[in-house]
């Protein structure tokens, strides 16, 4: 009598249930897997993207750009800037992060080539921090940008950058206010990407920062930009449909990138500038 319950319980027709429940929780545990990866995937996926990158063209070599650009508004129009690097087209108020020597030092080992030599300003030793990097390198450079060590913070780059282009365009540097009103908007990820006409792969990443106006504390700053601003000057006031048109109603140019004064993608292609390889 007990061996024949013995064989009863293990009979294919006792069996199935028993494996249905085991797939089950299986297909479940593998799916939710799935999910935390796909999950954790679409959150870092500007950090995914440099690694898929980096892996598909570990033997090419990337011209990186760090930089932070700004909103500022006045009339309901953004105030652009004629670009030092290229006269011909105008841009977001901004520019590109400084490091300083002890932070060139701390990427000799990812190769960094900088594109600029050091120069002294503001009392310090320092250069855009814009140059070239093996392929292989673009993660570990990226890792290396989350902290501050040897460099600017992004923070005080716009306000550095604000405090020169509207100095150099005829502010008087009493107008512009010491204490500024700077709020986050967004950081854009751009490329890594091929730039046609320059054989060149590009990344490219920007803090974009809102100037808060207040119209009685920078009263006198907004009176020097608007006498400072029109064709041929250094400042242009131009709206944001002219922005994505990529034209100024005086036909100036208007660099790709301001489109992301406006939203985290530039639609338009940018057009090649001579860059010298390291």
């Amino acid at each position: 009598m007990f061996g024949h319950n013995r064989t009863n319980r293990n009979t294919p027709e006792r069996r199935e249930p028993e494996l249905t429940i085991a797939i089950s929780i299986v297909t479940s545990l593998v799916a939710a897997i799935l999910f935390t990866i796909a999950q954790y995937l679409w959150r870092h996926r500007r950090a995914s993207k440099l690694v898929f990158w980096s892996v598909t063209h570990w033997r090419s070599s990337v011209r990186v750009s760090v930089a932070s650009i700004c909103i500022f508004c006045i009339d309901s129009k953004y105030v652009l800037v004629r670009q030092s690097r290229r006269p011909d087209q105008i841009g977001p108020i901004g520019g590109a992060v400084d490091i300083f020597p002890a932070g060139l030092r701390s990427l000799d080992d990812l190769g960094f080539k900088v594109e600029s030599p050091l120069e002294s300003k503001w009392g310090i030793a320092r250069t855009a921090l814009r140059g070239f990097l093996p392929a292989r390198q673009v993660t570990r450079f990226g890792l290396w940008l989350l902290g501050d060590m040897g460099r600017e913070s992004f923070r005080e780059c716009i306000e550095r950058e604000l405090t020169e282009e509207l100095t150099a365009a005829g502010t008087p540097a009493d107008e512009i206010p010491r204490f500024r009103h700077f709020r986050y908007v967004r950081t854009v990820s751009e490329g890594p990407k091929y730039i046609k006409g320059t054989e060149i792969w590009q990344w490219r990443m920007m803090r974009v920062f809102e100037y808060t106006l207040d119209p009685d504390f920078d009263s006198e700053l907004i009176t020097s930009i608007r006498s400072n601003s029109g064709p041929e000057l250094s400042l242009e006031m131009v709206t944001a449909d002219e922005i994505r048109s990529g034209r100024s109603e005086s036909n100036s140019v208007i660099g790709s990138h301001a489109e992301y004064l406006l939203n985290g993608r530039s639609h338009r292609h940018e057009i090649p500038q001579r860059i010298r390889r390291a």
